[in-house]
């Protein structure tokens, strides 16, 4: 029952976060490195696609391309140099906003003091610092991040439950039991106004913070959209991947889609 309490307040705290989530879905399994004179695709296996001006290589093999693979290769060079920070962008402010939400949650049935924040608060915000160590203007590492937004969440949700459990959880619960059967009606008010408040806090923050990102999610899209359909123009090209860099609706690869990109 607890851990069930627990979860549902941790769900809410992410529903309201991604409350305004869009319908662009694209995925990448591509370590992605940008300099002055290369834009890279690398994976861990080895395979490397290299953009450099009007060449590109593949596997460090240079192969060639007619006039229409060509000024796709250049549109494709010049729109990824612009989109990788905007990714970046809304990667690092998402995660931000997270852990903002989550805090004000958890603060808000818990406390504010220190032991609240190391056990509960600290775990998310290596979450956050892993993200910004592994993605800028200028690179993504996606397999890094991949994990980060699947497998490490959700160990590290499914620790913080354990710890909220064990630790807080009982005086949680034992206050809000104790002020239904207190009979004192101040008690069960004053219960009601922090929960009320906790919410509010929560919906005013995300508001406030989301407006933003929401624009930079529909340029964001847009600007996708457009790096698929010449990423397309590509995949005839000798050895480059039948299916392309990029992919939508995909479930393979670091998904952009789940930086909490958001905008309904």
């Amino acid at each position: 029952m607890k851990k069930t309490m627990i979860a549902l307040m941790l769900a809410g705290t992410v529903s309201a976060v991604n409350a305004h989530s869009n319908g662009c879905d694209y995925s990448v399994d591509y370590n992605i490195n940008i300099n002055d004179q290369q834009l890279r695709f690398d994976k861990k296996s080895g395979d490397s696609i290299v953009f450099q001006g009007d060449k590109l290589m593949i596997n460090g093999q240079s192969v060639a391309l007619n006039d229409k693979q060509l000024q796709a290769s250049r549109e494709l060079q010049e729109q990824s140099r612009a989109v990788v920070p905007k990714i970046a962008y809304i990667a690092v402010e998402g995660a931000e906003l997270g852990v903002k939400a989550a805090t004000i949650a958890l603060t808000g049935l818990f406390g504010d003091g220190e032991d609240v924040h190391k056990d509960l608060i600290e775990p998310l915000e290596a979450i956050s610092a892993k993200i910004k160590d592994n993605i800028s203007e200028t690179s993504l590492n996606t397999e890094v991040l991949e994990e980060s937004f699947d497998e490490d969440f959700e160990n590290e949700i499914e620790d913080l439950v354990e710890t909220a459990l064990s630790k807080y959880s009982g005086k949680m619960i034992s206050q809000v039991i104790g002020s239904i059967f207190s009979g004192d009606e101040e008690d069960v008010k004053d219960l009601e106004f922090r929960m009320e408040n906790m919410e509010h806090d929560i919906e005013r923050y995300v508001e406030t913070h989301a407006e933003v990102l929401e624009e930079k999610a529909d340029e964001l899209c847009v600007d996708l959209k457009s790096i698929a359909e010449l990423d397309k123009q590509l995949e005839d090209v000798d050895g480059y991947p039948k299916e392309g860099i990029i992919q939508e609706n995909s479930d393979h690869g670091f998904r952009v889609s789940g930086l909490s990109i958001n905008n309904d």
